[in-house]
């Protein structure tokens, strides 16, 4: 069966058998099979496509009965399948004591006297021993036929067509169908009559379909336009995936309303925001670190550190602006719901980093990084600067310099907030901080503070899945890096 070459029947690549299940791999058909479609309504087929699909089905259970197999055996609507052109092709054919030794009733009764409904009444009576005939095909074509003409699975609509297992009067289906249609309804009769001698073969039923107004030529442009309308639609959709992807992505870097302007190529106005809460934190020591560790090392280094930052701000309502080298800048109350509260915000954030570095696993030569924070709060200008072929959003004003003087002046493994970023702590309540009295550089004149703890009253962390957090940075690019200077122990995370 691995020889069968025909328009429309799909190719059996081959069988994989072991001890505990047996596999048939064939060629993948994108729009799944011809039962999934017929089930789902978003699709509504013409009576030309209804045609066209049919003599398909003709088409390649012709081909079938010609070579050595003789029959198909197993024909149902979910063994046809459709390819991107909408093609019919007919599968699970062959192999029959293979599929038979995999059936289990037991274990699944319900698939398994599910899929007797396209099986003749003749092999029915007999029993699975008997395995298919010419003429069980032509049944199983009927009650497949059956299926695209009312839309409503096999057997689903009522017995006024025939039952198909009893020896009853057939007639025409008291339900509304497509007068378009009606010309079907002989054939399908005559192929489900329950004397297998009286049943037309597949030749006939050829025949018979060419005779008809409207010829396979017809169908075949029909359905043609129809999979061209279908292929731009799924274009379309997926366009749209791809434009909300990145959409995604860019929203994650700057805000969605300067995303908008930027993308339809509008100005971008500067905004000012009172009682903004600015943190920037540094790694103590980077300079050093970067001098004696390779360009690659450092990536990973930065890369763990940021990954790890990432995580926990994603818990806070604060905004990345950016990373300069080692220092890792956000800021809380800008195009946010939380501006009263952006001290809370940062506070709470800057806490979690101070005590997740304690214990990050992460270390230079032997020795753990270690972090150094300030925290400042004030008045901000946001904006773009720079061409629109190379804009940059950022944050501007006293603020941002204050806060970094805050982080330069800090010590390791602490927070250093402003006077201003105190004054907001207390008025939300809930933090521990102290004065800072060991002052010695030229801004000593500035009152400062260390933030040491929080309680229960201090802004907590909204809980997120952490798991969605994952580095971008690719290390199976650096496999072939040899320097050990950085040790990286995720055991403690």
């Amino acid at each position: 069966i691995r020889t069968f070459q025909h328009d429309n029947v799909n190719p059996f690549i081959c069988a994989i058998i072991e001890p505990a299940r047996i596999c048939l791999i064939t060629e993948f058909q994108p729009r799944n099979s011809l039962m999934d479609v017929l089930s789902s309504s978003n699709h509504d087929f013409s009576c030309k496509m209804v045609a066209s699909l049919a003599t398909d089905l003709v088409r390649g259970m012709l081909y079938i009965h010609s070579t050595k197999l003789r029959c198909h055996g197993n024909l149902k609507s979910s063994n046809c399948l459709l390819d991107s052109n909408w093609t019919l092709k007919i599968g699970d054919f062959g192999l029959q004591e293979l599929r038979n030794a995999a059936k289990d009733p037991i274990k699944n009764e319900r698939d398994y006297y599910f899929s007797l409904l396209w099986t003749a009444p003749e092999i029915l009576r007999n029993g699975p021993s008997l395995i298919g005939t010419p003429e069980g095909d032509v049944y199983s074509f009927a009650i497949i036929l059956h299926e695209m003409v009312c839309r409503q699975g096999p057997f689903a609509i009522c017995y006024d067509l025939g039952d198909p297992i009893s020896n009853s009067q057939y007639n025409f289906p008291s339900v509304t169908l497509d007068s378009n249609l009606a010309y079907m309804i002989p054939c399908m009769i005559d192929c489900w009559t329950e004397d297998p001698n009286e049943r037309p073969d597949f030749s006939s039923i050829f025949s018979y379909f060419s005779k008809l107004e409207g010829t396979s030529l017809d169908f075949n442009h029909t359905k043609n336009v129809l999979s061209d309308n279908a292929c731009i639609e799924e274009k379309k959709r997926a366009l749209k995936d791809e434009i909300q992807k990145i959409d995604e992505v860019l929203h994650r870097i700057i805000p969605k309303s300067v995303a908008n302007c930027l993308a339809n190529g509008l100005p971008v106005e500067s905004e000012l925001w009172e009682n903004v809460t600015v943190f920037e934190a540094d790694l103590v020591g980077f300079t050093a670190i970067a001098s004696e560790t390779t360009p690659l090392g450092t990536m990973i280094l930065l890369d763990d550190v940021y990954t790890m930052f990432d995580s926990i701000a994603r818990g806070y309502d604060v905004c990345k602006i950016g990373t300069i080298g080692d220092a890792y800048i956000v800021v809380s109350g800008i195009h946010s719901s939380h501006g009263k509260n952006s001290a809370g915000e940062i506070a709470s954030m800057a806490l979690e980093v101070v005590e997740k570095m304690k214990n990050s696993g992460i270390e230079h030569r032997g020795k753990p990084l270690v972090v150094r924070i300030g925290v400042h709060t004030g008045q901000v200008v946001t904006g773009v600067v720079g061409s629109s072929t190379m804009p940059t959003y950022s944050i501007f004003g006293d603020t941002v310099s204050v806060a970094s003087r805050m982080e330069s002046t800090s010590s390791e493994l602490r927070i250093q907030i402003s006077e201003a970023s105190y004054q907001a702590l207390q008025q939300i309540g809930g933090y521990i901080t102290e004065e800072r009295n060991d002052r010695t550089d030229s801004s000593e004149s500035l009152k400062t503070y260390w933030l040491i703890g929080k309680t229960l009253k201090a802004v907590q962390r909204r809980e997120k899945d952490r798991s969605k957090e994952k580095s971008l940075c690719n290390r199976q690019s650096i496999i072939s890096l040899t320097s050990t200077d950085i040790v990286i122990d995720h055991s403690t995370e």
